[in-house]
């Protein structure tokens, strides 16, 4: 065996290609709805639920848009971790591509669609709620809005807003939700670390734009 086939192949940074992103986005939205529906079990369950599904605009993954994602998230996140100044620009295409391998990667049946606009992330929804008891044969159709920022050196995204068709989520519901950290699963994923560098995060001209421009040593 020569030196070059002795070398284990480099693995895809942060496990992009396997999809972990997108399998982060549904795991998170799955926990916001069953949140939603226990809050509101003894009020407007079955209203805030539909017997059939809603049309979610259909997202054709190309292959080289993925590549060249996984590409340029390897090398922005080599230079923030070494302490240089980038920004990696996320488009609508990076994220609907993402959260498509997430859902074929998980199995999950729901369907996720993203629009980046209005300074926000909002994905449109249609999912089966038939892991939440009481709600078999039921559907979630909705949207969820989704702020990306950073607080106090940490990488964070924060439900700003919920609906389920014309519905809104109750503001009792809406405040709890400034507490919770959709972004929380990151670290088991390998991502959190290189994201925390970051130094802002913009919403501009349809694309996320995660920046870091400190030019000092990782750490510091």
């Amino acid at each position: 065996m020569s030196a070059d086939q002795a070398k284990p192949e480099k693995e895809p940074s942060g496990c992009l290609l396997k999809g972990c992103l997108g399998v982060l986005v549904v795991g998170a939205f799955l926990l916001v709805a069953f949140g939603w529906g226990a809050y509101t079990l003894f009020e407007q369950v079955k209203s805030l639920a539909y017997t059939e599904p809603a049309p979610v605009p259909e997202f054709q993954v190309r292959p080289e848009v993925w590549e060249s994602f996984d590409r340029r998230w390897q090398e922005a996140a080599e230079e923030w971790q070494a302490g240089r100044p980038a920004t990696l620009a996320v488009s609508q295409d990076d994220l609907n591509t993402l959260i498509q391998h997430g859902l074929r990667e998980s199995g999950s049946p729901a369907k996720l669609y993203a629009q980046i606009e209005g300074g926000a992330v909002r994905l449109q929804t249609s999912a089966p709620l038939d892991w939440i008891q009481g709600y078999e044969g039921l559907y979630f159709n909705g949207t969820l809005e989704l702020v990306p920022r950073m607080t106090d050196g940490e990488f964070f995204i924060e439900l700003k807003g919920m609906e389920a068709g014309s519905v809104k989520a109750p503001p009792q519901f809406m405040e709890t939700q400034k507490y919770f950290d959709w972004a929380s699963g990151l670290d088991e994923l390998g991502l959190r670390q290189p994201l925390d560098l970051l130094d802002r995060i913009e919403i501009r001209d349809g694309q996320l734009l995660l920046i870091r421009e400190a030019d000092a040593p990782a750490g510091n």
